[in-house]
């Protein structure tokens, strides 16, 4: 009955994720609930190999399983016709054989690749069998029988009374290793694609036919056959003598000869062995007449070319062993050079199967992919040399008794054993027996397997919690995240902006990477008003998330004082006039709170500290501390008979402002021609409805200038927090050239001087003129208000996205909002 092997459809899919994933511990979503990672104890079988080569495994995986209680998996395939003879194995293709793992070199490719943990470099992962158990198959990161394994295959057959009836499949990934998913460039965001083995790997019945050499006729023989009618081996010399057109065996070709020295029965050539140069051909063939088959062979019968009677050539083999005996001279160090030639003939059978040239000529070559050596139960490949060349391998240091174990690429019939000792000289005198012979047939029936062993990416995780602050230029704590690597390791981290939204103005959109200037640091900016000072401000604001302590910090860089820069030219004065009291408007209205009102003063009037109900009753009573002053009209009420307060401000001083000069009663500013301050000198007040930071006074030369200490002008300061400063004399010191082509110089201070007030820590409310002795013209007043950057509300929205070793991402949205505050 032949061997059948039919998949089930189940399959073995291994998540790369930590923990567990299979419908048990990962219920949802869908691309975790079907994936069938196990959690306890491998078989022995592939646990003590992996142990064996040094191998941790970090994920396993069986075929069907769910996670339930008493789950132990389903069949990947079943299995009908086998016996108890009948032997699986995870082959390549065909049932060809993949080299054994610890020796050679493999040209088996996955297609995948492996990522190392450690270093974050890729390799191409090669397959190779475990050399004691051939349903055990290593992924490995490299083409060489010692690189790492990545991966391994175990198929594990299910049993009834000793017969296989069904096959699981397990899978194991070693710690350090995973899968790279975007080797095509391209990247990979779904935590569970999916890399399988397809056409990579397949399930094979593999069936093992020995041959024993017993009772097999003496004397020089053209041929030998042993088996029977189903498979049988034929041995010949490598150029035997073409009995059949004449030629005589022991005389005009090699022969088979027979030797026993005490032992098992062995073959040679050309004598009981194999002498260096010598070589022996084995057939496998099917159909052999029985009764030209050892042991009813006759002597007469092995030297008749007529006797070579079979029907076909054995299918599917894919490998066989040669056990090397009686090696001569004997001892312990002595070695051989064996070499092997695989080929597929289709020589035909009886007189035509021997021509005038050796047995393979015009045979097909079928490569050797892989060799071992197994002596005393032992594999020693490693300690010799194996060289492999297309269809040949040649084995240097074989000793007695070692068995050559080989597979083939594609299926043959037919093998060359040569003994490759020199002819002469060292070494030429080492001859060997062909001991033993083991043919390796795959079934028919190969069944593809690698679809069903697949391996899911796992992938990162990030979220990033909410951040409440203060909308401050100190750095903003508290930020939280969290994030988990995946099995590729960390790679990078990116934010982008989204957009904000200024207080209850519109929201605006960004979208944009923010720029990363570290591993974990990003900066990024906005350009806004902020303040609703209808002017724009640029922001910069940096994020810095900390890996290790899941915490991260935003802090905005608020922007410098912005200076706002006016002068009295740049006004428009109300109309009438001149007055007491003359307004400069700004804006062309009084409806804005950004005119200065000017007002004549008594010069020795009390500043400030004067009871009396009602007010004024001081200086400080007009010019009103703070931003909230009064008007030209509410000040100028107080020159009627009813209210009048002469003592402060009376009608005779007229205010003259204009840039011919800002002056009492004309366009200069005079004293009384006495020194000090004393009545008949003139004074006025510069009171700006904004409150200012610094004044400029600036002096022409249409007057002689100013020239102390002939000359006195005092400035006294109004705080905005009510303090008034001394009555302050200008000194020589104090005065500053106003240069021409100044941008800052208004045109018509050009060429003059000017001196500055600076009101320092505080805020000036106002300024009183008084001028002491001589005369000054003042052309322009200047002033400078160094705005405070006071925003509104603001709110930030971003996305984080973490990407890990093969470009996995997860994302997640987060905000800050940041309370208004003045900074």
């Amino acid at each position: 009955m032949a061997i059948t092997i039919t998949p089930t459809g189940e399959l073995v899919v291994l998540d790369e994720t930590d923990g567990l994933q299979n419908a048990t511990a990962t219920a949802s979503p869908a691309g975790d609930a079907d994936d069938n990672d196990f959690g306890g104890v491998v078989p022995t079988a592939l646990s003590s190999r992996l142990t064996f080569y040094g191998v941790a495994p970090d994920e396993a995986a069986l075929s069907g399983y769910s996670g339930a209680a008493g789950d132990t998996g389903d069949n990947i395939l079943n299995v009908t016709g086998a016996t108890l003879d009948s032997d699986f194995a995870l082959t390549g293709e065909g049932g060809a054989a993949f080299p054994d793992y610890g020796a050679g070199t493999s040209s088996f490719s996955s297609g995948l690749f492996a990522l190392d943990d450690a270093t974050g470099t890729t390799t191409e992962i090669f397959l190779f069998t475990d050399p004691t158990n051939n349903n055990i198959v290593y992924g490995v990161a490299g083409d060489g029988g010692t690189d790492p394994i990545v991966f391994a295959v175990y198929l594990d057959e299910v049993k009834t009374s000793g017969i296989t009836t069904g096959t699981k499949l397990w899978t194991a990934l070693a710690d350090g290793y995973t899968l790279a998913h975007n080797t095509d460039g391209t990247t990979v965001t779904d935590h569970d694609d999916s890399l399988d083995l397809t056409n990579k790997l397949f399930v094979a019945a593999v069936g093992e036919d020995s041959f024993s050499f017993e009772k097999a006729p003496s004397g020089q023989n053209l041929f030998m056959m042993f088996g029977n009618t189903s498979l049988a081996i034929l041995v010949t010399g490598e150029d035997p003598a073409n009995e059949s057109a004449g030629q005589q065996v022991s005389n005009d070709g090699d022969t088979v000869n027979t030797g026993q020295g005490g032992g098992a029965t062995t073959l040679g050539t050309e004598g009981q062995q194999i002498k260096a140069q010598k070589a022996m051909v084995v057939t496998f063939v099917t159909g052999a007449d029985s009764q030209f088959l050892v042991p009813d062979l006759t002597p007469g019968e092995a030297t008749d070319e007529t006797s070579i009677a079979f029907t076909g050539y054995a299918e599917h083999v894919r490998g066989a062993s040669i056990t090397i005996s009686q090696m001569t001279p004997g001892g312990s160090t002595t070695t051989a050079t064996v070499e092997l030639a695989a080929y597929f003939t289709t020589d035909a059978a009886g007189d035509s199967y021997i021509n005038d040239d050796p047995l393979v000529t015009g045979d097909t070559e079928i490569n050797i992919t892989d060799v071992n050596v197994i002596r005393a139960g032992v594999d020693v490949t490693g300690t010799l040399s194996v060289n492999y060349d297309g269809n040949t391998a040649v084995i240097t240091g074989v000793k007695d008794d070692d068995i050559i174990e080989y597979t083939t690429d594609a299926d043959h019939n037919r093998v060359l054993v040569r003994n490759d000792q020199p002819e002469k000289g060292s070494g030429s005198n080492v001859s060997f027996d062909l001991g033993g012979f083991t043919i390796t047939q795959v079934s028919s029936d190969v069944e593809e397997v690698g679809s069903k062993v697949k391996f899911e990416d796992d992938g990162p995780t990030v979220t990033v919690e909410d951040l409440d602050g203060t909308f401050t230029d100190a750095v903003q704590t508290g930020g939280i995240w969290d994030h988990t690597n995946s099995e590729d390791d960390l790679n990078s981290l990116n934010v982008n902006f989204d957009g904000y939204q200024i207080d209850a103005h519109p929201a605006v959109v960004v979208d944009a990477a923010l720029t990363k200037t570290g591993g974990f640091t990003f900066d990024g900016s906005i350009t806004d008003d902020f303040n609703g000072d209808n002017v724009d401000e640029t922001v910069p604001f940096t994020l810095i998330f900390n890996p290790d302590t899941d915490a991260y910090t935003f802090q905005m860089e608020n922007p410098p004082t912005t200076i706002i820069q006016r002068d009295s030219t740049q006004g428009a004065l109300k109309a009438g006039g001149p007055d007491p009291v003359q307004t400069l408007l700004f804006g062309g209205s009084e409806t804005g709170a950004d005119d200065v009102v000017f007002f004549g003063a008594v010069a020795t009037a009390p500043q400030s500290g004067v009871a009396g109900d009602p007010p004024p009753n001081d200086l400080l009573d007009l010019i009103v501390t703070g931003a909230t002053d009064l008007n030209e009209d509410q000040i100028q009420a107080f020159l009627s008979p009813t209210n009048q307060i002469p003592t402060l401000i009376n009608a005779d001083t007229k205010m003259n402002v204009s840039t011919a000069g800002i002056g009492i009663n004309n366009n200069n500013l005079d004293g009384n021609g006495t020194l000090g301050i004393q009545a008949g000198d003139e004074s006025f007040v510069f009171n700006p409805e904004e409150v200012v930071d610094k004044v400029r006074v600036y002096i022409d030369n249409s007057v002689g200038g100013y020239s102390p200490p002939a000359e006195q002008l005092y400035y006294t300061i109004y705080y905005t927090d009510g303090t008034i400063s001394s009555n302050n004399l200008v000194s020589a010191a104090d005065l500053q050239n106003a240069p021409r082509k100044d941008p800052t110089v208004p045109d018509v201070a050009e060429g003059g001087k000017f001196f500055e007030i600076d009101g320092g820590t505080k805020q000036i409310d106002a300024i009183q003129l008084t001028m002491g002795a001589g005369t000054v013209k003042i052309p322009v007043i200047q002033w400078t208000i160094e705005q405070e950057f006071n925003p509104e509300p603001l709110h930030l929205d971003f996305t984080a996205s973490l990407f890990d070793g093969d470009g996995d991402s997860d994302e997640d949205a987060f905000a800050i909002d940041l309370a208004d505050a003045t900074v």
